[in-house]
Order: C-alpha cells, then sequence, then structure tokens
C-alpha cells in the first residue's frame, strides 16, 4: 500500500470543517445499540461512505456529502498522504489518482475489519450550511472534543456542554454515550499512540 492510489479503495471520508469544527456523521438508529446495562451507545463517524461502480473516490465523496449532509465539499490537496497498514505502521504513499490528494489511507487497522479492503480520507471545507440529509443528525465538534470521546466515551449531554453542536432531524437520546467509529476511531487510536502526524491531519486552517 504504499505506491499510487489503491486498487482496494472500497471506501472514502472526510474531515469536513464548517466554521471552525468538524462535521460528524451521527450514525442512523439501526446501529445505535443498548449494552447489558441498558445504556444507549450511538457511533460518531466522518462524512463519506463506500464507492460504487464507476466512480473515482473524489465522485463518490461528494455524492456522500450531497446525501448526507446536503452541501458539497471544497477539497484541499494534502502536501502528504499517509497509509497506515492493519498493524497500525505509519508510512508515506503516493497518489496518482487526478483531483485533490487524500491526507489518509487506512486499511483494517480497528477490530473486525478484513486486511486488503482500504479507506481514502479527504480533508475539505463545506459549502454552504451542513444540515442532516439521510443521516439522523450531525454533531460539530473541535478535535480536542473529539479525542475526548475517543478516550473512553461522552454522553451526548457533556458534550453539549463542552461545545458540541447537534443538528438533528429525529430525536437523538441526550444520556447516549457517544463512540467514535471507522476514520475518527482510526485518528484517535493514532493519537493514543503518539503519532506526530494526527496534528498535522487534524489541523482546521485549509
Amino acid at each position: 500500500m504504499n505506491t499510487g492510489a489503491p486498487t482496494s479503495l472500497i471506501g472514502v471520508a472526510c474531515l469536513v470543517w464548517w466554521q471552525g469544527r468538524l462535521v460528524l456523521e451521527v450514525q442512523k438508529p439501526h446501529k445505535w445499540y443498548i449494552d447489558d446495562r441498558q445504556e444507549m451507545h450511538i457511533g460518531l463517524g466522518c462524512i463519506g461512505g463506500g464507492i460504487n461502480e464507476g466512480e473515482s473516490a473524489i465522485d463518490a465523496l461528494q455524492r456522500e456529502a450531497m446525501e448526507e449532509m446536503g452541501c458539497q465539499i471544497a477539497l484541499c490537496d494534502a502536501p502528504v498522504t499517509y497509509a497506515v497498514g492493519p498493524d497500525c505502521r505509519v508510512v508515506e504513499m503516493e497518489w496518482q489518482a487526478p483531483g485533490a490528494r487524500p491526507v489518509l489511507v487506512w486499511e483494517a487497522c480497528l477490530p473486525g475489519l478484513v486486511p486488503g479492503r482500504c479507506v481514502a480520507v479527504f480533508r475539505g471545507r463545506a459549502v454552504g450550511e451542513p444540515i442532516p440529509g439521510d443521516l439522523p443528525a450531525l454533531l460539530c465538534v473541535t478535535p480536542e472534543l473529539l479525542f475526548k470521546v475517543g478516550g473512553g466515551g461522552l454522553r451526548l449531554a457533556e458534550a453539549h456542554k463542552l461545545g458540541a453542536t447537534l443538528y438533528a432531524q429525529v430525536p437523538v437520546p441526550e444520556k447516549a454515550w457517544l463512540e467514535l467509529v471507522g476514520t475518527p476511531a482510526v485518528l484517535n487510536l493514532l493519537n493514543m499512540q503518539g503519532k506526530s502526524m494526527v496534528k498535522e491531519i487534524m489541523e482546521p486552517n485549509l
């Protein structure tokens, strides 16, 4: 996974900035779960999704952005693309596909994922105000708050007190625990391991 755009790319995601904060998707209710203590858990991911046959990574991302938050993304070309393998080893990689260059390509570094399937992560700004489309809600957070969620979970009510803003079209329980999934979970894992490139990736000045 160190030369060219990987042929095993199955998904795209974006660190979308709007008014100085990250726009995260609140997972759809069928993915919410209740633990053995009767506590609700809700996942937070990045805007993005799968790549349809014949789509480029950027086309797929812009389609997902319109479906999920009702606006497109002004993508920023990353100076370096980092590849993260299943063992969480980080190396720089080439990216030869046309268009904006992703900041990260990760592969199976979270439990339960199949090696050989990669997700490309881009950076950009929302073009217009994000409004939840086919998602129950969007949550806008600072990087610091994102990593606080990743540090052991955080209830939505507490996230609100710490400055998070929820844009919801269905009720989201204030007592629910927030958890990171997908790309935010990968970034949190790398941050916990002290990887120096995380600060660069999470830089909001696009």
